[in-house]
């Protein structure tokens, strides 16, 4: 099962349990949510990741935490 990474957490526009997220979920694709920027970006660097969707319009994203993310995927061995 393919899984995606939402960041942040249960805030992203349409909530864990909305139809998008159902719809995937019915397709396998399991939708995960990270709830800090910390485990988030561990996750990224460590974990087997298809996608990870961000929600940029959150004050808490910075240039720099997506730059990190990305980082963080590209050192991923497990695939990101």
């Amino acid at each position: 099962m393919q899984r995606l990474l939402v960041f942040p957490g249960t805030s992203f526009p349409g909530s864990p349990a909305s139809s998008v997220f159902n719809t995937l979920e019915e397709q396998g694709i399991h939708v995960e949510h990270a709830e800090t920027p910390d485990s988030a970006s561990q996750r990224l660097h460590q974990e087997s990741i298809a996608a990870c969707l961000l929600d940029c319009s959150k004050t808490e994203m910075s240039n720099s935490l997506v730059t990190r993310f990305l980082a963080d995927s590209r050192r991923n061995m497990a695939g990101t």
